[in-house]
């Protein structure tokens, strides 16, 4: 859903000249320790990849190299990145660990069937699957725009709170739905089930 936009020049980022394309070597000498770190944030995540397939029925081993890769991190983001940057990713990197995701579990409750899910939407796979890439598509796209037009020009840091405040609000759904609130205010599930999707591009 990104292309449409850049291919449109909404981001409105400025084009690269050509003599400037490709590996910026007096960046990278100027900056090591900040390229050494992306570097090792790279090699954790293949290695996150490597473990994952390797050890997949072992969540034991998982959860040891996923803690191992989280201390090396945060000690390296303090040791290596300045102090102000250090602070903004340590924070983004905790606030992303104790965010926690039912987005895979809730893939299952929605297509359950009434034996598994008594009373539940049990959408058919077709129709869930189908249906939320178009509305998730077009919502991603959609945000973009609205950034681009109303938001672009804000102060990161009442940018950053808003949209985490429309974050948290969104979970309000997860909530709604799960306890089949919706159906007790005449909220059909496909309605809400759209309304879910909408809310996870804030």
């Amino acid at each position: 859903s990104i292309m449409i936009p850049v291919s449109l020049g909404f981001l409105q980022d400025e084009l690269v000249p050509k003599e400037r394309r490709g590996v910026d070597w007096a960046l990278m000498k100027q900056h090591p320790y900040i390229m050494g770190f992306c570097l090792v944030v790279a090699a954790v995540a293949l290695g996150n990849a490597a473990v994952d397939t390797g050890f997949f029925s072992s969540p034991g081993i998982q959860l040891c190299y996923a803690l191992t890769a989280a201390l090396l991190l945060c000690i390296l983001n303090f040791l290596w990145l300045p102090r102000q940057l250090a602070r903004c990713s340590f924070y983004f990197f905790v606030s992303r660990i104790l965010y926690v995701s039912v987005g895979g579990a809730q893939d299952f409750w929605f297509t359950a069937d009434s034996n598994c899910v008594p009373a539940g939407p049990s959408f058919d796979y077709t129709y869930y699957n189908t249906y939320a890439a178009i509305v998730g598509a077009s919502a991603g796209w959609l945000s973009i725009v609205i950034f681009q037009a109303t938001l672009s020009s804000w102060p990161f840091r009442r940018l950053f709170i808003f949209t985490s405040i429309l974050q948290v609000s969104a979970s309000i759904y997860d909530i709604l739905i799960i306890n089949r609130w919706n159906l007790s205010v005449g909220i059909r599930d496909k309605v809400d089930c759209t309304l879910l999707i909408l809310s996870l591009f804030p």
